[in-house]
């Protein structure tokens, strides 16, 4: 139950003493050996479960406002200013609802970071990656040995048909192009061009077009995220476990274009915002991701 004294912490009717408004803070007092031997004595009923103090209904607009939060400190600070910004934002304007209902925390920006942006983040790209080619990383820096990776991934492109790809290319001049403007308008329109059968008249070249056309963006952006993940985990922070890095990688990846301003949760994201954020047994990795947080910008 709430502090009477203190509307920001918790109290425990079994013990009569002031406990800090965290759930794993909690939950280990519960199981001290001090509260389960007062707890034998103590007749007054049943004492509720910590999760029957998460199930409360919150508005869809103070979801979206504490997501966006949320949002905001991954990209910009630690998990350490979450309390300070939470009063802030609520002393803002007394007229504000919106502004006064909103309740942020460590714990609660940590869960909705690993336990909600990020896995919907993961789902959307998977979506949008679909059955479609990945890019190819070509990157000779990270390999140990001497294979040249360009001709061994380009070789299952072509399909060893290399006079079939270049009869493909000959052809295309005799085609009007309606999208020549730019190099992915051009190559999307020749690898959707059908002939009288419904198949693809340019499908060997239009193929190996549009895997080289995204080689200078991905191997850029696979060091960019080498270099990012240097960042977070240093000698310093090396506790920080791999999942929380990805974490924390992903939705910094998924705001460097708009930024946190124009980041809008999803649906799925509103959905995942329930008590069960919290359900998660790996304490340790949760620690680890307070602690970098904290340190970050330091």
């Amino acid at each position: 139950m709430p502090d009477p004294e203190d509307d920001k912490r918790g109290f425990c009717k079994v013990r009569k003493c002031s406990l800090i408004a965290y759930k794993e803070d909690l939950l280990l007092h519960r199981k001290s050996r001090k509260h389960l031997e007062s707890e034998k004595k103590y007749n007054a009923g049943p004492t509720k479960k910590i999760i029957q103090f998460l199930t409360t209904n919150i508005l869809k607009k103070r979801k979206v406002a504490e997501l966006k939060v949320a949002a905001f400190i991954a990209e910009h600070c630690s998990t350490r200013t979450a309390v300070h910004l939470s009063e802030l934002l609520n002393s803002l304007d007394d007229n504000s609802e919106l502004l006064k209902g909103v309740k942020f925390h460590r714990t609660k920006c940590t869960a909705l970071i690993l336990n909600v942006i990020s896995p919907c983040l993961l789902e959307d790209l998977i979506l949008d990656v679909g059955n479609e080619n990945y890019s190819l990383i070509i990157d000779e820096s990270t390999a140990i040995d001497c294979t040249k990776m360009m001709s061994t991934s380009f070789k299952s492109l072509i399909n060893e048909d290399v006079d079939a790809t270049v009869s493909e290319w000959n052809a295309l001049h005799r085609v009007e192009w309606e999208h020549p403007e730019t190099a992915e308008s051009f190559w999307v329109e020749v690898s959707e061009n059908k002939n009288a059968l419904d198949a693809n008249r340019f499908e060997r070249i239009s193929k190996l077009a549009l895997a080289l056309l995204p080689l200078p963006f991905s191997n850029a952006t696979v060091k960019r995220a080498f270099s990012l993940a240097n960042l977070i985990k240093e000698k310093l922070r090396n506790r920080l476990a791999i999942s929380s890095a990805e974490s924390i990688i992903r939705l910094r990846f998924h705001l460097m274009n708009n930024g946190c301003i124009n980041f809008v949760p999803s649906e799925n994201m509103l959905n995942k915002f329930n008590a069960n954020m919290y359900n998660t047994n790996n304490r340790e990795e949760n620690e680890a991701i307070l602690n970098i947080f904290a340190e970050i910008n330091n």
